[in-house]
């Protein structure tokens, strides 16, 4: 007889991850290492546990991106379950763990008073009622199957207390990043494995992980700007500096040096192109792509820092087009 199998998931690194804040209702965006981790758990659950069906994640940021790598990597699209969102701590979103722990008890308090709403927020058996109801609902919508689970470790930590134990407040262990747990319904909820993060081993922001990251974001998109680079590789982004190409400089601020190491080797490989904003400068479905002139870089080199739009493209696919011409 088959089982109905849910593989639970959580998101990757965020900046509140790393500076220990309480982000639950807060949309955060992964970090440069958040996004490696959702990448190599995507790889991971594409090798064990291909025979997964459907995939789901919580609305929040954090999760629909690494749920858009899942995605990807097991050809399945992340249906939005509303339930699975972290716990919101009302008015004391953003507020330190130590603070949380030592000026208001919160961690005590949830424990005497499942009820207490911390913050006007959620009270833990809310969130545990909440997120555990979401479980049953995926569990009973595909019985027989394996379905993957992106959501918070928060949220979760309370939701497999009232599974496991029919209590919130017992399970007090909390996934890492991107590891993997399977929660199997037979009918009843039990669990095969928790907190699996060998995948997560050795991962390498300098190095060519990145590159590789790097490489397929821009062959996935044909072209990528440095907005999109900085949006998707970056969200902790804090130290400023600056791209060097021949005869003009690209300034982007904020983008990590570790991207910006990356993206210059990949140049350098001639892996990629950096194509100037200006007319006629890069196509994209046959059409050429204009930017107002005020906005396009010098003709001649230019002997000062300027500001001018740079688009990253496969190189193979700029030879291909410059051929074909």
């Amino acid at each position: 007889m088959a089982r109905t199998i849910l593989t639970l998931v959580r998101h990757g690194e965020t900046s509140a991850n790393v500076d220990a804040v309480w982000h639950g209702s807060t949309d955060t965006a992964l970090t440069l290492r958040g996004r490696l981790q959702a990448r190599r758990v995507a790889q991971h659950l594409a090798r064990s546990r291909a025979d997964a069906g459907v995939l789901y994640a919580s609305p929040l940021q954090r999760a629909l991106d690494t749920a858009q790598e899942i995605g990807t990597a097991l050809g399945l699209d992340a249906s939005v379950e509303a339930d699975l969102r972290e716990y919101d701590l009302g008015s004391l979103e953003g507020v330190s763990f130590r603070e949380l722990a030592e000026k208001h008890r919160l961690f005590e308090r949830m424990r005497e008073d499942p009820d207490h709403g911390p913050g006007g927020g959620e009270s833990p058996r809310q969130v545990a009622e909440r997120f555990a109801g979401a479980l049953r609902r995926i569990a009973e919508r595909h019985p027989g199957e394996h379905s993957i689970v992106v959501g918070h470790g928060g949220a979760l930590t309370l939701a497999l207390g009232l599974l496991l134990d029919d209590d919130p407040s017992t399970w007090r262990r909390v996934m890492d990043n991107c590891a993997v747990s399977e929660l199997l319904f037979d009918p009843e909820p039990s669990l095969l494995t928790f907190n699996e993060i060998e995948h997560l081993d050795g991962i390498d922001e300098k190095g060519d992980e990145l590159r590789a990251a790097l490489l397929d974001f821009v062959r996935r998109r044909d072209f990528v700007t440095f907005a999109a680079l900085h949006q998707h590789f970056a969200g902790d982004a804090r130290e400023p500096n600056e791209i060097v190409l021949p005869g003009n400089r690209v300034v982007w601020a904020g983008l990590p040096m570790t991207v910006n190491d990356a993206v210059m080797s990949l140049l350098d490989d001639e892996l990629v192109a950096a194509i100037p904003g200006h007319i006629s400068a890069y196509r994209r479905d046959g059409r050429v792509l204009d930017l107002p002139m005020e906005k396009a870089p010098p003709r001649e080199p230019h002997g000062q820092p300027h500001w001018f739009p740079v688009l990253l493209r496969p190189m193979d696919v700029v030879r291909e087009e410059e051929g074909g011409e």
